[in-house]
């Protein structure tokens, strides 16, 4: 069925569904699997479908955004490979891949691991003597945002402050509230300006991180990236590259705590990805170019499209006993890193700060547990806790 008989953005809004949406991600799934939502885009979240559409050509990128003109952050969008396609889009992600690669990252991993290993100092220093510690603030989100601007460059006295933008700027995403989208565009100015000035320093001394292999794509290649390309592809790899990921890392930890038994191989983070990955849906709008007649019913010409990720990955169809977390099963099929061409260019990154990590709490601290129930982040686009508080278990150290 296709009629508004749910209304899944008012009920993913509740503090209910802030802590476990998977309730009414399935009531959406089966019954109203093409689902148009009061904002006025289409929720498609039944697995089969939503990976025709991102692999097929049935969507386009939107020529505009509504309410692009007056708002910066909103612009600032239309300019990143997120919502180009064809041979723009094809361009775009060439000169970030050739630098963004596996091979960079897996030169990374004996500097994550370091990078771990002194914020769990940090934590061990907190459970002692019976104290907690939460994980979120103490573990995650400093070591994603420190690996990552390590990665892009970005120094560490500037960190802190920047990684306040991204909060601010996905709040506005996902709610669309003009008062939020004002503070977006401010943020956005300030990061734009900010990493105009990191380029043009990286231009005049060079350095070993994705900042300078970036501003060479602009200066050296035939078909270099524009300054305006070159700050948005910036200003979208600071907002989708820590947070996120920061949020699978507490699934993660989440996942080890209640299964100890199973190994943290490649398998156990693939699972992790798809039964618990961060994104609910996609905030980035898609254009149906024709009818589409998918399985869940009929999506018109030129309707915003989204993709639910998270309640694909859990559709029976697709995973059978989906609730159950069973690493060894997900593979390729999981779209908790996209699909298609616009497949995460993180991915590989995303996946190696988990299999660093993980298996560093659990030889730490094998008695770790929860130490009641975590905080979580109101925002409907996202299953992210916002504390994660542990403690040692009685017979552990």
């Amino acid at each position: 069925m296709t009629t508004n008989t749910v209304d899944a953005l008012i009920l993913l809004s509740s503090p209910e569904a802030a802590r476990d949406p998977y309730p009414v991600l399935a009531r959406l799934r089966e019954e109203e699997p093409v689902h148009r939502t009061p904002a006025g885009f289409w929720l498609v979240s039944r697995h089969a479908d939503a990976q025709a559409l991102l692999a097929g050509d049935a969507l386009r990128a939107p020529e505009q955004l509504p309410a692009a003109g007056g708002h910066a952050s909103l612009a600032m969008r239309l300019d990143t490979m997120l919502l180009k396609d064809g041979a723009e889009h094809a361009r775009l992600r060439r000169l970030v891949a050739r630098d963004f690669t596996p091979r960079r990252v897996e030169g990374l991993r004996a500097r994550m691991a370091a990078i771990c290993d002194r914020l769990l100092d940090t934590v061990a220093a907190e459970l002692h003597d019976g104290g907690e510690s939460d994980l979120h603030r103490s573990l995650s989100v400093p070591f994603t945002l420190q690996v990552f601007s390590e990665l892009l460059g970005v120094p560490e006295g500037d960190r802190a402050e920047l990684a306040e933008c991204v909060q601010d700027i996905v709040a506005a995403f996902g709610s669309g509230r003009p008062d939020q989208l004002a503070v977006a565009d401010a943020r956005t100015e300030h990061l734009t300006g900010y990493f105009r000035e990191l380029a043009a320093a990286r231009a005049a001394e060079p350095q070993d991180d994705l900042v300078s292999a970036l501003v060479r794509a602009r200066d050296d290649d035939p078909d270099r990236l524009a300054e305006r390309e070159l700050l948005a592809t910036l200003w979208a790899l600071w907002i989708v590259g820590f947070e996120t990921t920061a949020a699978a890392l507490d699934h993660g930890v989440l996942a080890l705590l209640a299964h100890p038994e199973l190994p943290l191989d490649d398998g156990f983070v693939a699972e992790v990805l798809r039964w618990s990955g961060p994104a609910l849906f996609s905030s980035i709008p898609r254009i149906a170019v024709r009818d589409l007649e998918l399985d869940g019913g009929t999506v018109p010409a030129g309707a915003d499209v989204r993709i639910a990720f998270a309640a694909a990955n859990r559709d029976p169809r697709a995973f059978p006993d989906p609730d159950r977390f069973a690493p060894g099963r997900a593979g390729d099929a999981a779209l908790a890193l996209g699909h298609g061409i616009h497949y995460c260019l993180g991915a590989f990154l995303a996946r190696a700060e988990l299999a660093v990590a993980l298996p560093r709490v659990r030889a730490r601290f094998p008695a770790l547990t929860t130490a009641g129930e975590p905080d979580w982040n109101p925002a409907v686009i996202m299953h992210a806790p916002a504390t994660l508080p542990v403690r040692l278990g009685s017979d552990g150290a």
